[in-house]
């Protein structure tokens, strides 16, 4: 019973999608998501942004986990993109912890 309620609620979210959201809006939110950079925020604030834009881009359904990795390694600045992918982590939390504990350093370091 719970299980065919799930499935009518996600057919239903489908629809509904289908109906109301523009084709080209997908498209837009992630090329827009592609684009964004991290720049000078510290890695919290664009682990903030970087969760918005996974979110919004997973009530879509449109990007896998392996290309969301891919996403937020390219946004990240080279510093941190080079130490992340040398140590090989795959778990979201993991990598957010490891980005968050190199950022603290840059920053403790450089003050």
């Amino acid at each position: 019973m719970i299980k065919n309620r799930l499935i009518h609620g996600e057919k239903m979210k489908d629809e509904l999608r289908k109906k109301y959201v523009p084709l080209s809006f997908s498209a837009r939110l992630i090329d827009k998501w592609h684009r964004y950079i991290q720049g000078n925020k510290s890695a919290q604030e664009d682990m903030e942004k970087f969760d918005e834009f996974l979110i919004r881009c997973n009530a879509l359904n449109t990007e896998g986990q392996a290309q969301i990795f891919s996403i937020f390694r390219t946004k990240l600045i080279d510093d941190l993109r080079t130490k992340l992918l040398a140590r090989e982590i795959t778990g979201r939390r993991k990598v957010y912890a490891l980005v968050q504990d190199l950022d603290a350093v840059k920053y403790s370091s450089t003050s």
